[in-house]
């Protein structure tokens, strides 16, 4: 054909090619011979000079060669290109090959011989599945972030969002999608979110503050970034980024409040105009609800009315005075009482039938009384808060109405207080000698030149300076309190200040003072008169409600608030000095069976005691917080050796080896805990959290009552399964879930007298997941009782299909789990699901685990009865691995046991096995029952069942499990054979 220039020419153009590159003649068969190969392949492949002559079979090994002689034969037989992948070893390295088989013809038009092209793709798949994953992480970042996204068109119209923006909406797809986004916006704000759209230009993205409406719960306030993009040519978007803000607007609204209730009780208001501010403001913090304040009137030895901004004048008439005593109505009661009433039905209240009127006009469900009361406990009135729901306070109300009632204390007194000074101002001695707040006179020098007698009440002792008024102030106060005197000279204008004061006890009172300058005829500063009050209650209340805000109402520890500010603080710090620090997250283990079996109240006790163990224990070595629930975290800082906190988790564990004990109950508590280290697992706080958290559950699944240090690795694991969980909470939904049906047949006819239902899961992107992978995850997020229902009910439906074409009816075995046999009503919902396909229940069999029936057996046995009497039978699945009895078998009338597979397989190998084997059939059918054998693989394995006289058997050797078409085929043939 060529001459030998033109060969050499054409073997160097051939072994230039980097791809792999063989010629194979076509022999009869058709069978494949190397006729040769470039150096690419003779390199890689494995294929040398010698195997040219040979046939593929003779060169290759088996499962090599019979993996691509299918590939060949097609190329062969089709005449045309034939391409496919495949993954092999090359010099020890995982290599993905990408192959192009071409024929070659001869004039007559036969293929002669193939060429064969193999390209490495390995980097390019590797690129495509990394690709593939970042887009995963972008869009589960993207659903799950705490940020709302919404994307809108031109007119306004919802276009996209991620489910943080459907969830907090209350909508599904359905009814968000399309939907002008103002209506899901307050009506209140709707006129300015219009005006702020129609402004919007793009590249220009700007923030609004609006009301978004909740479907079910009352509507929230958020910060919206808002941008118009063009995601293609000639479109525009709105792209809306909201920001939740609901708890800062809170802030803000309780804070305003606050500060007009002290601009007005610090101008000398009349006292029943700031208790009406006081009460319209706590209105506006408490949803559905109206307030009322009274006043104790000593003469009367009643409360007074003084304050109902929402209530019409035709109704004040009701509540313009009420009787105190323990026998009235709540308002009554509490002032009697001196402490908080609550009512959370006025139907349980009959002693308030007199405002029967008031409470059906305004639609009144419950209230709750405050008492306002002196610091000596003395009765000054009543705050109610009248709910139009029927509810308790929430601990976020019980707050605001105790910060409110504190206000209108502070007005009150305040009013008593200038009432006071009103009626001294008539006779001087009364009004030093009775005047609450504290008066002292200064020179230039500092020296003190007169002093009230309301100095002994509030510091304990009789004014006797030596030196200066300073001599008393702590320290570290000095220094403010000299600048604001050195103020006054230069400016002459009022200056306010607090400052801790020395009490003749010993402890320091906090005094706010106001200084006000006297100037002599010259405008100079003479004296400096100071009116001071005692404001340490006060601030206690504002430290009390700062203690609120970062600890564990509870346990008393730290919350998370405190954690994540204390953990930043110990994250800068570390930073500087360049030390470890350690973050152990704890996880009381199977703590919902104290509270499911004992009660919340019961759990909490024990929460109480553990928090105090714990606290105990730490003490000097580290701080520890009460995160959530049964959740605790200890903060280490400047740990020396990393070994330290794996012994100081040991300690832990071992803390709780000694019982609990509550109300005579022990309990032994253990924790499972995860440990994260600043900074080799995290530069912030939301890391070093998150990290131990996913510690805490991997020693969770290694056991419980163990500690693990986080491991890069781990989050890999959890983040699959987060994903894999998530996706099978929509699974049913989006009818991924299928059925195949693996037949059993009669050992002595051969027929098909059974078949097993088993679920399987077609993930859209992951494509067949066995169950072992999705099984455990819904037992344990609860689904399988979802998962376990759609099976009854698809086995159910498709037999009934199968009896209506005429096919010998055959009895449908469905596994059922623990969690579904503690579902009430278990046998009146199957009852349901037969009647609802008209198939009588003795062809359903119900498969159960033996280790199911021994925990719950008080709590099954009563369903089982109940089944075998609809004619439903009953068998024991994975017979032998378990710790199952004669008498539990008898006691539940149990019709039939499945020898597990793991004996099955042992046949023919082990003796033990086969012993076992043989042992459950003549146990079965001493007790009446039918014998299964699942898993048979082998005609030895079924001979040997059948000579032991076994009634079914089921496996591989006769049928895998089919999908309900494929299965439908054998039944028709089954039905055409002899019985």
């Amino acid at each position: 054909m060529f001459n030998r220039i033109q060969e050499e020419h054409l073997r160097a153009i051939f072994n230039g090619f980097m791809d792999m590159v063989f010629l194979m003649a076509v022999d009869e068969g058709p069978t494949f011979r190397y006729v040769t190969a470039n150096e690419s392949a003779l390199k890689y492949s494995g294929v040398d000079e010698r195997s040219f002559g040979k046939s593929m079979q003779d060169v290759l090994p088996d499962e090599v060669f019979e993996s691509i002689q299918k590939a060949y034969e097609i190329a062969y037989f089709t005449k045309k290109p034939y391409h496919y992948e495949r993954t092999t070893m090359v010099m020890g390295q995982s290599m993905v090959g990408e192959t192009i088989l071409t024929p070659i013809l001869d004039a007559s038009g036969n293929c002669t011989h193939i060429l064969a092209s193999v390209r490495d793709i390995t980097n390019k798949k590797r690129i495509e599945s990394e690709l593939q994953s970042s887009k995963e992480r972008y869009k589960y970042l993207y659903e799950n972030t705490p940020v709302m996204y919404f994307t809108l068109n031109q007119k306004g119209m919802l276009l996209s969002f991620n489910q943080t923006g459907a969830s907090r909406l209350g909508f599904c797809n359905q009814e968000l999608i399309g939907k002008p986004f103002v209506d899901f916006v307050d009506p209140r704000d709707r006129s300015k979110f219009r005006q702020f759209i129609r402004h919007l230009q793009p590249g220009n993205d700007k923030s609004i503050e609006v009301r978004l409406l909740h479907k079910d719960h009352p509507s929230f306030w958020v910060s919206q970034r808002m941008n118009i993009v063009s995601p293609k040519d000639g479109e525009s978007e709105i792209v809306c980024v909201s920001y939740e803000i609901q708890d800062q607007k809170e802030t803000e609204a309780q804070l305003k409040g606050q500060k007009r209730i002290f601009e007005l009780i610090a101008t000398d208001t009349m006292l029943e105009e700031i208790l009406e501010v006081t009460a319209k403001t706590l209105e506006g913090h408490i949803d559905d609800t109206l307030c009322t304040v009274h006043l104790y009137s000593k003469e009367k030895e009643t409360l007074q009315l003084v304050a109902s901004p929402s209530i019409k004048e035709e109704h004040t008439s009701q509540l313009s005075e009420m009787l105190i005593g323990d026998d009235v109505s709540g308002c009554g009661r509490a002032a009697s009482l001196k402490r908080p009433v609550i009512v959370s039905d006025i139907e349980d209240d009959p002693l308030s039938l007199h405002l029967h009127q008031f409470f059906l006009d305004y639609s009144i469900r419950a209230y709750w009384v405050m008492p306002i009361l002196s610091s000596d406990q003395e009765l000054l009135g009543i705050s109610t808060i009248y709910s139009l729901k029927n509810r308790l306070p929430s601990r976020n109300d019980e707050r605001l109405i105790k910060m409110y009632a504190d206000l209108a204390l502070l007005a009150i007194e305040q009013k008593h207080t200038k009432q006071a000074l009103k009626e001294s101002e008539l006779r001087l001695k009364l009004m030093t000698d009775n005047m609450s707040d504290l008066i002292v006179l200064f020179d230039r020098k500092g020296s003190v030149n007169y002093v009230s007698p309301a100095y002994k009440r509030v510091f304990g002792r009789t004014p006797n300076f030596t030196k200066s008024f300073l001599d008393h102030i702590h320290e570290d106060d000095q220094e403010i309190v000299k600048k604001t005197f050195a103020r006054i000279f230069n400016v002459k204008e009022r200056q306010d200040v607090e400052c801790r004061y020395r009490h003749e006890r010993g402890e320091y009172v906090v005094i706010e003072a106001r200084a006000m300058p006297v100037l002599d005829e010259n405008e100079e500063v003479k004296q400096v008169v100071v009116v001071a009050r005692d404001i340490t209650e006060r601030k206690k209340t504002e430290e009390t409600i700062k203690h609120m805000a970062y600890h564990d109402s509870l346990t008393h520890l730290p919350n998370r608030r405190k954690f994540q500010e204390d953990l930043d603080q110990v994250i800068i710090q570390s930073r500087i000095s360049k030390q470890i620090a350690g973050v152990l997250f704890l996880d009381m283990d199977r703590f919902k069976v104290i509270n499911d079996s004992m009660g919340h109240a019961f759990g909490d006790r024990v929460l109480s005691l553990v928090a105090t163990r714990l606290k105990s224990f730490i003490d000097g070595k580290g701080k520890v917080y009460r995160m959530s629930g049964d959740e605790f975290t200890i903060l280490i800082q400047n740990v020396v050796h990393i070994s330290d906190l794996s012994e100081l988790a040991k300690e832990v564990l071992k803390t709780f080896e000694s019982p609990i004990v509550v109300e005579d109950h022990e309990f032994h508590l253990s924790f499972s805990i995860g440990i994260s280290l600043y900074p080799d697992d995290g530069g912030d706080v939301e890391s070093l959290l998150v990290h131990s958290d996913v510690a805490m559950y991997r020693a969770k699944e290694k056991g419980r009552n163990s500690y693990e240090f986080y491991q890069p690795s781990m989050s890999t694991n959890n983040y699959e399964r987060l994903l894999l969980e998530n996706d099978l909470h929509k699974a049913i939904e989006n009818d991924e879930l299928l059925l195949h049906y693996q037949p059993r047949l009669d050992v002595e006819t051969n027929a098909i007298i059974g078949l097993e239902a088993l679920v399987r899961w077609e993930h859209p992107q992951w494509g067949l997941i066995p169950p072992g992978e999705f099984i455990p995850l819904a037992e344990e997020s609860g689904l399988i009782v979802q998962i376990d229902n759609w099976v009854l009910e698809t086995a159910c439906r498709q037999n009934k299909l199968w009896q209506e074409k005429g096919y010998p009816p055959v009895r449908m075995a469905v596994n059922f789990s623990a969690r579904q046999f503690l579902q009430r009503n278990l046998p009146a919902s199957i009852q349901k699901v037969l009647d609802a396909y008209g198939m009588d229940g003795k062809w359903l069999e119900i498969e159960i685990t033996e280790s199911t029936l021994m925990k719950y057996e008080e709590s099954i046995v009563q369903s089982l009865e109940e089944l075998e009497q609809m004619g439903i039978t009953i068998a024991i699945d994975d017979f032998g691995t378990g710790y199952s009895s004669l008498n539990y078998l008898k006691k539940f009338h149990v019709h039939a046991l499945k020898i597990d597979q793991s004996f099955i397989k042992g046949i023919g190998n082990s003796s033990d096995e086969a012993a076992i084997a043989r042992a459950v059939i003549s146990l079965g059918h001493s007790m009446k029952m039918r014998v299964v054998a699942e898993g048979v693989e082998t005609a030895e394995q079924f001979s040997f069942l059948r000579s032991q006289h076994c009634n079914e058997v089921q496996g591989f050797h006769f049928y895998p499990p089919l999908d309900r078409v494929k299965l439908d085929a054998v039944l028709q043939e089954h039905r055409a054979l002899p019985m």
